[in-house]
């Protein structure tokens, strides 16, 4: 007696069971699961162990049989002299691999051409092991599951196509151009405002005695973008305009940090110069 697969553990196409495929339908009490690269159609059947069948196929085509059974001890990754007999034709060999499950095991085993044919016309299933006959599974309503399950493959493969055709649009720009990038530096401190002094700073003593010039500065930068302090590389000649500068420079000016050979922020020196004009 068959009852449907609620929830079960699909397999490779190649070796052990893979879990968390998407359900996408059920057909004939069959439940076909969708994954990145294959579907596959599955079935319990009640009896000793609850065994269960699953065939799976690839959008390449290739076609593998999955079978199981509560009770049995099968070895995880061990190669088994197991087949499948279906309409009189043998199936399978000596490539049958098994792998572990929560409860038993079971065996994997990669089909040849013809089978997905004669699992869609045969009636009974029987599994072997060596020379003797381990288990008999009725194939009932599985025409009709292939054919869901072909237009399963079908969608993975539009899917396969459209991503590609996704991604060769996009081939032309790097996935993460951050991830090879060599940081910036070493780099010295860089003013993100500029409008630091102005006519209007001027001091009235200053425009009545006519005081110009200009006034060479070197700031210490922090790793806050501030000015620690200020010293004058050029004096223009007159000591006053020279402290006005850089009491006006450090509190007005702002900087993106030094950075480093590594990238990291450090100190850092900046050096500039004002031109005092006497505004009209």
């Amino acid at each position: 007696m068959r009852t449907a697969v609620i929830l079960i553990a699909s397999a490779s196409l190649l070796t052990s069971p893979v879990l968390a495929a998407d359900f996408y339908a059920e057909r004939s009490d069959w439940v076909i699961l969708k994954d990145d690269d294959d579907c596959s159609m599955w079935l319990e059947y009640e009896g000793p162990g609850s065994s269960t069948l699953g065939l799976i196929k690839g959008v390449d085509g290739t076609v593998a049989v999955s079978v199981g059974n509560d009770n049995w001890s099968v070895k995880d990754q061990e190669n088994y002299d197991a087949s499948l007999v279906l309409n009189g034709k043998e199936y399978g060999g000596a490539g049958a691999i098994g792998f572990k499950r929560s409860l038993g095991g079971g065996l994997v085993l990669n089909m040849g051409d013809g089978f997905e044919r004669d699992f869609a016309k045969g009636s009974t299933l029987h599994v072997f092991l060596g020379e003797d006959r381990i288990d008999k599974l009725s194939l009932d309503g599985t025409a009709n599951a292939l054919v869901t399950l072909n237009q399963c493959v079908a969608k993975v493969r539009q899917e396969i196509a459209e991503q590609k055709a996704y991604e060769a649009r996009y081939a032309d720009l790097p996935r993460d151009p951050f991830a090879a990038a060599k940081p910036m530096g070493p780099r010295e401190p860089v003013p993100v405002n500029r409008l630091w002094i102005s006519g209007s700073d001027y001091r009235s003593s200053m425009i009545a005695a006519r005081v110009e010039g200009r006034v060479a500065f070197r700031l210490a930068v922090n790793t806050a973008g501030r000015a620690d302090s200020c010293e004058i590389a050029e004096s223009s000649g007159n000591a006053e305009l020279d402290e006005l500068t850089c009491t006006l420079v450090s509190r007005r000016a702002r900087f993106r940090p030094a950075i480093d050979e590594g990238g990291n922020e450090v100190p850092g020196v900046f050096e500039g110069s004002v031109n005092w004009t006497i505004p009209d």
